[in-house]
């Protein structure tokens, strides 16, 4: 459940809104299932959805993952927009790249849907001008027929353009 910074977020809020009051007032339950990787303050969001901490709410921490999680956070100081966005994908990428080189895979998190499609542009033009997108998308594999497949669903015209 996302609130912040985002058009739905305000819709999300009179749904979750009208479902309580609905509940409220015909006393029929209605089961709401709210889901994040990324909430701090998820006990403020379950006491929003009126849900009972000892009951009702779970939080599942890096224990029970199978593979440990590893995040990195690098501060990026530069105050010019369009630099400190160029700064920010010279960092993911290198640190990309070392993760591809030693066999590994990643998530990389952004800041919304238009960022990801202008990071996506942004590391594969990194890659193919190094010459190492092969790193990420072996040529005739499965993964690239996969994006190959899901390029229709897509409606960013940046994550369009990385996909074709």
């Amino acid at each position: 459940i996302h609130l912040l910074h985002d058009d739905r977020g305000p819709v999300l809020e009179s749904i979750v809104a009208r479902v309580i009051r609905q509940v409220e007032t015909t006393a029929e339950p209605i089961r709401l299932v709210g889901l994040s990787a990324t909430l701090p303050n998820y006990a403020d969001v379950a006491t929003f959805l009126r849900v009972d901490p000892k009951k009702g709410m779970f939080f599942f921490d890096h224990s029970y993952r199978p593979v440990p999680l590893q995040m990195q956070y690098i501060g990026v100081t530069e105050r010019n927009a369009f630099r400190r966005f160029q700064l920010q994908n010279e960092v993911c990428y290198e640190k990309a790249t070392m993760q591809r080189r030693n066999g590994n895979q990643m998530l990389i998190f952004v800041h919304s849907r238009a960022e990801t499609g202008k990071t996506a542009k942004a590391l594969r033009d990194l890659a193919m001008e190094n010459d190492q997108l092969s790193l990420f998308v072996k040529e005739g594999g499965a993964t690239q027929e996969i994006l190959r497949e899901e390029l229709g669903s897509v409606k960013n015209a940046d994550l369009k353009e990385v996909l074709s």
